[in-house]
């Protein structure tokens, strides 16, 4: 049965760029199973050098998949806003 199986491969190149001087970026990523179904999301704050600022993830019950990843958003904007008063904020979702 194995012999007969064809594995494919899916793949893509993924990267990451420093934001400018002085801004934070922030990586999100929200997911449920099902839409709607049980949910999470996770967020990453960085600063201009690489250097991880803020990490928060949560379960949110039974939402979307938009409403999960709006919900990251807003919250790393908010905590962006705690971080330093005056920021540019890059999002990056997957």
């Amino acid at each position: 049965v194995l012999r007969e199986y064809k594995l494919r491969l899916h793949y893509c190149i993924v990267s990451w760029r420093k934001p400018y001087r002085g801004a934070l970026k922030c990586n999100t990523y929200g997911f449920s199973r099902g839409n709607p179904g049980e949910s999470a999301y996770a967020l990453c704050l960085r600063n201009d050098i690489g250097d991880i600022v803020y990490v928060e993830a949560e379960r949110l019950g039974i939402k979307t998949n938009t409403e999960v990843e709006t919900i990251a958003i807003i919250r790393a904007s908010g905590i962006a806003r705690q971080i330093i008063s005056e920021i540019t904020l890059w999002r990056q979702t997957h």
